[in-house]
């Protein structure tokens, strides 16, 4: 027992221990630099694509709800001009000097307030060359939020028997 404890006792031990006391010790309870810039970086990436789905679930939202809107007034034209299916053609001649027709769109206006970025078009034709079957087709067109090129639209289709002539 007497060299254990002349061991620890030792001027080689404390001296060991002085010249390590100068060396910087590791500490285990704090955060580096280098694991904080980390972090951060994962944060304002995980930030950026949440705030990306938001966006994109908004655009979404928004596009069907011009959707829905789009198909009410295409079925609210369909079903004017169902019910002159007795004179479709009368019908047709006084549909063309009523509505007010844009050029750039080659479509027509809705002239009701909040409607302004939608358009309607129809197309009234005989089906499979059957002088008893007409084909009527509606379609509404609206702007994008952001304008692009292309405008999307709903159509309805509808195949309506008429007497010849």
């Amino acid at each position: 027992m007497h060299t254990v404890n002349a061991f620890r006792r030792s001027p080689v031990r404390f001296k060991l221990r002085s010249l390590g006391s100068n060396l910087p010790r590791r500490s285990t309870c704090g955060v580096s630099l280098v694991e904080t810039i980390l972090a951060l970086a994962l944060l304002a990436v995980a930030i950026s694509v949440l705030g990306q789905l938001m966006f994109g679930a908004i655009e979404q939202s928004i596009m069907a709800r011009r959707r829905a809107e789009a198909a009410l007034l295409a079925q609210e034209r369909m079903e004017e001009i169902l019910a002159h299916r007795s004179g479709l053609s009368a019908w047709e001649a006084r549909a063309k000097k009523s509505f007010e027709f844009e050029k750039e769109s080659e479509s027509y206006l809705f002239k009701r307030k909040g409607l302004d970025s939608f358009r309607w078009h129809w197309q009234i034709s005989e089906f499979q060359d059957s002088p008893w079957l007409k084909e009527i087709i509606v379609r509404v067109y609206w702007r994008r939020p952001r304008p692009t090129a292309i405008w999307p639209k709903v159509e309805l289709h509808t195949i309506l028997a008429v007497k010849p002539g």
